[in-house]
């Protein structure tokens, strides 16, 4: 609640004439919309991370990258435009949109390698520049983010096969006709039913 007690944005809540009326400690049900938009964005940033194997330190890049991502999407909020086309009156183009995480390789300029020298070097995508059209990114050899938009990027997702490829049930089935010899049915178990093979 501190972002919302400063003299400046009390003195511009005085200017206007707006009444500020603050929640009770401890009680965050109090201002529910903003609690479930944190909660959205914690949500999201931790599949993010998880899904690429990123380490929490990128936590907060998650976390922007994944509000860049609601505010470019429909809501129910707001009807047949997305909020950033609601905020700035236009049509958004969403063909930058690139998966969070994913390997990228950045141009090096001309001017900062020599002639045998590659002209790109391996970083990670993790966002989306706030001041500029470019991407934000990570670069893994010199520990450092940096701002392009010359970027090549790999989508192709890293994660193992999927899961459901590995779901074998052996579970019996119940036959409709009893067996004649006992007087319980006859059980045939499953085969993997998640298997290509006919």
């Amino acid at each position: 609640m501190g972002e919302f007690v400063k003299q400046e944005f009390d003195a511009y809540l005085s200017k206007h004439g707006i009444q500020h009326q603050k929640t009770v400690p401890y009680t965050p049900q109090q201002n529910g919309v903003a609690e479930r938009k944190n909660k959205t964005l914690v949500e999201m940033a931790r599949c993010m991370l998880y899904s690429k194997g990123l380490h929490k330190k990128f936590w907060a890049e998650a976390i922007c990258c994944a509000n860049f991502i609601l505010n470019t999407v429909p809501t129910k909020v707001v009807k047949n435009v997305t909020p950033k086309e609601k905020w700035n009156g236009r049509n958004l183009d969403i063909s930058n949109f690139k998966v969070f995480g994913c390997e990228c390789w950045a141009h090096i300029p001309d001017e900062k390698r020599k002639k045998l020298e590659p002209k790109s070097h391996k970083c990670i995508f993790i966002g989306y520049d706030e001041n500029s059209k470019a991407y934000r990114l990570f670069d893994p050899s010199s520990q450092s983010f940096i701002i392009r938009t010359d970027v090549q990027f790999h989508e192709v997702s890293s994660r193992p096969e999927s899961v459901e490829s590995h779901i074998t049930l052996n579970l019996p089935i119940p036959l409709v006709t009893p067996n004649p010899v006992t007087p319980f049915f006859s059980y045939v178990p499953l085969i993997d039913v998640y298997s290509s093979s006919p």
